[in-house]
């Protein structure tokens, strides 16, 4: 089992010298005591470890993906920040790190294909949202950011960010890409374990802390979280010191499958104990992972109207062709409503939301008994309150749940 740690003073400057090659192994001893294991409540103490001490004196290059959340709630100031963030982020990288780029709504953008850091500077395109609508393939977009890793040996992270919620990879990885990315959790934490890839996840606002808490704890990567847009900048100035300041325990882990929570007790240079928590994944079965595809948005709607447009068939007819491919799945058509008018009224206009879906989904072979419409009102909103339009127009929705 190897655990990366960061060791900083109260200004957030890297301390070094506490572990070999740098410091001595008494040094070691006098500042990293132990560390403590549990697995589902059983507690193992360990003291039969090693620490070895890397920083930048001796730089290590990686391969980085940027997978970034263009979605219509990023319009505004956070887009500006994001932008603002990955500026600031080329410029902390070392010359010799490659990057690849991935921005995604309900489609997916390579941006720049992996290349060194001053190539993918250049083909990075700061435009804002301009090509970019509404829409979250966040499993997809990580998958295909893994695929842009593919061919690098080692060293291989995924930095994903994103302000919202996953509702649209089995869509454009079926459209797009036969299916052949991920568009579940467990499908894209088994992806990044195969290709040795670690996913660190970056959640601003109103998202699904849970699921990216697991994706980054089941590849051994890190979660952050902020809901204030000047800390994105604070949180990507601090992923490059993270990759070349830090020390590296390893020790012979418990061989139990699950979820490993870490304990590192130690002393600071001021006697005072200190104690550094975090989990890990062990095994490979990854059985504590929900298979069931997200909620994905397949239409939205003009304020105050049932009417279906045309451009939204297309990602109907994925559900359509999934269902009569497998006979024994069932889905849920959910209609949702913006915060306007009487909770009645939007009780009824977001089943007849969802109703006209359903007859879409029959008029393609489907069997009406294997499609439940359900209408929600503004019960379960993406965006609560609706600062800009594009919120308002994102809550007025059609979710498809499939259930295998």
């Amino acid at each position: 089992m190897g655990i990366y740690v960061s060791v900083k003073d109260k200004y957030g400057n890297f301390i070094a010298n506490l572990a070999p090659p740098y410091g001595t192994e008494d040094v070691q001893r006098e500042y990293f005591k132990k560390v403590i294991e549990s697995i589902e409540g059983k507690v193992r103490e360990i003291t039969d470890f090693t620490v070895t001490e890397h920083h930048d004196y001796i730089p290590q290059n990686y391969n980085f993906s940027l997978v970034l959340d263009h979605s219509g709630s990023m319009v505004g100031e956070p887009i500006l920040q994001l932008e603002n963030s990955v500026r600031k982020y080329f410029n902390l990288i070392k010359d010799d790190d490659k990057v690849s780029v991935v921005k995604y709504d309900s489609y997916l953008h390579v941006e720049s294909p992996l290349a060194p850091k001053r190539i993918a500077m250049k083909n990075y395109v700061f435009d804002q949202l301009r090509r970019f609508g509404v829409g979250t393939s966040l499993i997809a977009g990580g998958s295909l950011g893994i695929n842009t890793l593919s061919d690098a040996d080692n060293n291989k992270i995924v930095i994903l960010f994103t302000d919202g919620w996953e509702n649209s990879s089995f869509i454009s990885s079926f459209i797009f890409y036969d299916l052949k990315l991920a568009f579940k959790p467990s499908h894209l934490i088994f992806q990044a374990r195969e290709m040795n890839t670690k996913i660190y996840t970056i959640g601003f606002g109103s998202v699904d802390e849970s699921l990216l808490k697991k994706l980054a704890t089941l590849t051994d990567g890190k979660y952050y979280y902020t809901n204030d847009g000047k800390e994105i900048e604070d949180i990507f100035e601090k992923l490059p010191r993270l990759f070349n300041n830090y020390y590296y325990i390893t020790y012979a882990p418990t061989e139990s499958e699950g979820i490993h929570e870490i304990a590192i007790e130690g002393v600071n240079k001021a006697g005072s104990k200190i104690n550094i928590k975090g989990e890990t994944y062990v095994g490979s079965k990854l059985n504590i992972m929900e298979q069931q595809i997200p909620p994905q948005t397949v239409a939205m709607f003009a304020f105050n109207s049932d009417a279906l447009d045309d451009e939204y068939l297309k990602f109907i007819k994925p559900f359509a062709n999934y269902l009569n491919k497998n006979p024994n799945a069932t889905i849920e058509v959910i209609g949702h409503t913006d915060s306007s008018g009487k909770e009645d009224v939007n009780k009824l206009l977001s089943l007849r939301r969802a109703q006209q879906v359903k007859r879409e989904l029959v008029k393609n072979g489907i069997s009406a008994n294997r499609v439940k419409a359900i209408g929600m009102g503004f019960s379960q909103p993406l965006h609560d309150p609706e600062i800009f339009e594009c919120h308002a127009q994102e809550n007025r929705r059609v979710e498809i749940i499939i259930k295998d």
